[in-house]
């Protein structure tokens, strides 16, 4: 079953999060330690957090592009203080397939389990806990002149459009 297909209709335009807490259990791919993780539903403009449970203090750490410190077998994201969370890929995948905005993840681990290794369960158990949206509109950035960036032979550029266009070739 296609669970990103679904009957679900979705509100763009205003930030989201889970109606229920999720709850996942399992092993860490490259640790091999046991794993236990719940997602839970946040106020707005929380963003994603991640906070370990197995540390008291200094333990949140944003999924944002400045926290991510390496990204070579998996992504790794860590806070000032060095905590650290790893393998978030196909977690965050989910969250932004589904328009969650907002969510604390809790884990007692530096690893997320690894599940079925893709993105499927995170998907199909946020999907039957339900999406709620929030009372506040997203922030979008609005493209205002083509922006083009080369090496060699390669290259990605955005332009402004009043629709989501990509073309890979």
């Amino acid at each position: 079953m296609n669970y990103v297909n679904t009957s679900v209709i979705y509100d763009n335009f205003y930030q989201n999060t889970l109606k229920k807490k999720v709850h996942f259990s399992g092993v860490g791919v490259h640790s091999g330690r046991a794993v236990s993780m719940v997602i839970e539903p946040a106020k707005i403009d929380t963003g994603i957090v991640f906070e370990r449970t197995d540390i008291v203090e200094n333990n949140k750490i944003k999924a944002i592009i400045n926290n991510v410190v390496d990204s070579s077998l998996c992504t790794k994201i860590k806070n000032n203080s060095g905590i650290y969370v790893s393998t978030i890929e196909h977690l965050m995948a989910a969250l932004c397939a589904l328009n969650i905005d907002n969510a604390i993840i809790k884990i007692n681990s530096t690893e997320l389990p690894a599940l079925d290794g893709s993105s499927h369960e995170y998907v199909k158990k946020i999907i039957k806990s339900g999406i709620k949206a929030q009372n506040k509109r997203k922030k979008f950035f609005k493209i205002l002149k083509k922006v083009e960036v080369k090496d060699g032979d390669r290259f990605i550029s955005i332009s402004p459009s009043n629709s989501l266009l990509i073309n890979i070739s």
